[in-house]
């Protein structure tokens, strides 16, 4: 398959560093929609001094011309776009009551500086971690930019495809492993990431260098699930009623429906 042209999205697995993202992203727009009105409140205010200015002269030597003020990212947001460091991004994110979102999926330092790039680009901070003796890089953003910052990586993992598809492997998986395999990969230090396709299917994409390493991942994560399998009982009483049973804790969840494996995988 060409993935480059099939693939429509990143499936991004973050985790949040504060909570309620929702009225942290809200305090963020009003922030940058005051930021915003002064700025243009300013314009206004040199607009009409260069009217009086030109009405006082009345055919003397026009006035110097008053240069509107350059709006940029930063005036908005009180932040440069692209990579920042994360002590910047920390310090923005407390004053604006912003949440931070930090990627699961590893990146590399090839990654890393086409992210930034591309995040100067669209006019977002991006700060870049890791863990000490680790190899993979996660990127932290501003709850708020998480659409945009996953469209970033969308774009750059497309170019990167088209430019190298040699170097890539993948496997398919399905949505309610993402999550698991998601986790494994990242405690055995390899980057991945998954990605949806026009068709809505989901793979694992990783460099081929880690093709190995990836394929023991996988078949760790196998293993795991058929023991799981192995483990449970699942059974529907006189009510009606679906239970799932681990034959070893004795601990039991119970259902109403048939549940899927996404909801099985939550529960267990």
């Amino acid at each position: 398959m060409n993935m480059s042209e099939d693939v429509t999205a990143v499936s991004m697995q973050v985790s949040e560093k504060a909570a309620d993202a929702a009225l942290a992203a809200f305090k963020s727009v009003l922030d940058s929609v005051g930021r915003l009105f002064r700025e243009l409140l300013g314009m206004e205010h040199d607009r009409a001094r260069a009217k009086a200015q030109i009405k006082a002269s009345k055919g003397s030597a026009a006035p110097e011309k008053t240069k509107p003020p350059n709006v940029t990212a930063t005036n908005l947001t009180g932040i440069k776009p692209g990579e920042v460091t994360l002590k910047d991004l920390a310090e923005n994110a407390r004053e604006t009551g912003e949440a931070l979102s930090v990627s699961q999926h590893g990146f590399s330092q090839e990654d890393r500086k086409a992210i930034a790039r591309t995040a100067k680009k669209y006019g977002i901070p991006v700060a870049f971690s890791n863990t000490k003796g680790k190899n993979n890089l996660y990127a932290n953003v501003r709850s708020g930019d998480l659409p945009i910052f996953k469209q970033i990586c969308t774009e750059c993992i497309k170019e990167k495809i088209a430019e190298k598809p040699e170097s890539f492997s993948n496997f398919k998986v399905q949505a309610w492993e993402v999550p698991h395999l998601t986790a494994m990969l990242k405690a055995h230090d390899l980057p991945a990431v998954f990605v949806e396709t026009k068709r809505g299917e989901q793979y694992c994409l990783h460099d081929v260098k880690h093709q190995d390493a990836v394929r023991i991942v996988r078949e760790e994560f196998v293993a795991k699930c058929k023991e799981i399998e192995r483990n449970f009982s699942f059974d529907k009483d006189e009510n009606g009623f679906y239970t799932l049973k681990d034959l070893h804790s004795g601990r039991e969840v119970s259902f109403d429906h048939i549940p899927d494996k996404a909801t099985v995988s939550q529960q267990i």
